[in-house]
């Protein structure tokens, strides 16, 4: 008995898992006047693997509309978007990769939901 217990926990030639999260992985931003708008940060975090970590962004589907504020590889990600009357729906994903051999890599997902309105009116003149 005493030997199973010994041997039952041995986890020597496991290999770790490794996962990244995104926080906020989900933006909404509606009805905002014809120009540019920039999101804050989406910061991921990396579970298990080997530090350091190297990340990289990229849109799965391709498309425009919405553009990378700045170069892909960095860690912490803002986006960028203009626009006329239009609504944007957009998925960004960062696939993080460890140092370890053989290297381990996880990706999520942020989804960004912009809309651009060109017809923004007071209040008080808002056509009937």
């Amino acid at each position: 008995m005493l030997r199973d217990l010994l041997f039952c926990n041995n986890t020597s030639g496991a290999t770790a898992t490794m996962t990244v999260a995104l926080d906020p992985d989900y933006i909404e931003e509606s009805f905002i006047p014809n120009g540019a708008w920039t999101s804050g940060l989406v910061v991921p975090t990396v579970t298990g693997g080997t530090s350091p970590y190297t990340y990289n962004w990229f849109r799965p589907g391709g498309g425009g509309g919405v553009s990378l504020a700045y170069v892909s590889n960095t860690k912490d990600m803002a986006f960028n978007a203009t626009g006329t009357d239009q609504r944007y729906y957009s998925q960004w994903q960062c696939t993080a990769t460890d140092s370890s051999s053989p290297v381990k890599t996880a990706s999520a997902t942020v989804t960004l939901a912009i809309g651009f309105n060109v017809s923004a009116y007071p209040e008080d003149s808002e056509p009937f």
